[in-house]
């Protein structure tokens, strides 16, 4: 299924409507991107909808801050209409926990999920669709946490 995709997405990006080869820079990094995201090690997905609001979990395994960021980037490219996309991380000594202008502490969970199950190498990210209606920093928190959480879940 994955394949079919990408090779109906590529075909439209390298062909107008004619067959004439159309190529340029931006339709070479869509491609790159999308061959890396088929690579990527994407470990499991969750979602929750909290008053209209959706929210995507997604766990990898990463090896560096490289990977991390390709990955943020790859994400942003993808879903561009989300309001958030927050993400923790754990890579040797380094973590890192990022909120992308959500209230202060409301992602703390992510982190704190990764200490608890004493995990290495690991990327958690929650993307946010925006319903509406604000949620509060308490709700907030405890769906971010809960979204990440499910992860977790066999």
């Amino acid at each position: 299924k994955i394949t079919t995709t990408f090779f109906r997405y590529f075909s439209k990006l390298f062909f107008k409507s004619h067959g004439t080869p159309h190529f340029n820079y931006n339709t070479l990094a869509i491609i790159l991107n999308i061959l890396y995201n088929l690579n990527m090690k994407k470990l499991k997905e969750s979602y929750l909808e909290i008053k209209k609001s959706k929210f995507i979990g997604i766990l990898y395994a990463v090896s560096s801050t490289n990977e991390v960021d390709d990955i943020i980037n790859a994400l942003k490219n993808e879903h561009k209409k989300a309001r958030h996309i927050v993400y923790a991380y754990k890579i040797g000594s380094l973590e890192k926990n990022y909120a992308d202008k959500e209230p202060s502490g409301t992602t703390r969970g992510l982190i704190d999920i990764i200490h608890r199950k004493s995990l290495d190498n690991t990327l958690v990210v929650v993307v946010r669709y925006f319903g509406g209606t604000l949620l509060g920093s308490g709700p907030l928190t405890r769906t971010y946490t809960k979204v990440a959480s499910e992860l977790f879940i066999k």
